[in-house]
């Protein structure tokens, strides 16, 4: 998608609201190649983590 740095060279990548198609088709990349992928907002209140051992995990903040 544009990148041309190794994954090891940036571990994170940061998508705008505009890029549900990008977002789209790099979660996808990782699911079908089993790569550990974690998801999480920038106010760090919402995660999901696909791991190479095949499960998901999802956490969240509960609202006060």
């Amino acid at each position: 998608m544009g990148e041309h740095r190794a994954l090891s060279e940036s571990q994170v990548h940061l998508f705008a609201s505009g890029d549900q198609a990008t977002f789209t088709s790099v979660l996808s990349m990782g699911l079908y190649f089993v790569w550990d992928v974690e998801v999480f907002d920038t106010g760090g209140e919402i995660l999901l983590t696909f791991c190479h051992d095949e499960w998901i995990e999802f956490r969240g903040i509960q609202s006060r």
